[in-house]
């Protein structure tokens, strides 16, 4: 990603949550590369705009995500893939984040919403069955959620998987 903002202390303050969040900050002017900014002049030279939400400003048309101080590494992580996705993503409150899944807890549970049972994901990851319950488990914990069902539910209803 870039990051690319006009007030110094916001460029040093966003580009210290991506190292935070684990995400590559880089220089260049790819139009493809996600862009993080509060300089309404870089919206005509990228694609995919992340912007820095000011008090009193309203979000730019082309702006795909809208942040502000508030948001968390995991937000801005999650933000950055939905939009490097070419998807749009609404910022949401730290309640309504999606807890840092990983990767494969994610790729379990759009499975699951697809209504395979842990035998057919075992079989479509090639992996055991033991370790796609052991991946649904943490995610039960991670959502603190009884059943499955609940965590399913709710990722479906907030738009976390597609």
């Amino acid at each position: 990603m870039r990051v690319q903002c006009r007030l110094p202390v916001l460029q040093m303050a966003f580009t210290q949550l991506a190292f935070l969040a684990g995400l590559t900050v880089c220089d260049g002017l790819d139009q493809e590369v996600p862009l993080l900014t509060d300089d309404a002049t870089q919206l005509a030279i990228a694609k995919r705009v992340l912007w820095i939400q000011q008090p009193g400003q309203a979000t730019p048309k082309g702006a795909k995500v809208s942040l502000d101080l508030s948001t968390s590494a995991a937000q801005l992580h999650e933000a950055v893939n939905v939009v490097a996705h070419g998807q749009d993503w609404s910022s949401r409150a730290a309640t309504d984040a999606l807890p840092a899944l990983s990767e494969r807890e994610v790729e379990m549970m759009t499975l699951l919403a697809q209504g395979l049972r842990d035998r057919d994901i075992a079989n479509h990851l090639v992996i055991s069955e033991s370790t796609v319950k052991f991946h649904i488990n943490n995610i039960l914990i991670k959502l603190k959620a009884r059943t499955r069902y609940q965590p399913l539910h709710r990722v479906i209803i907030n738009g976390w998987i597609h």
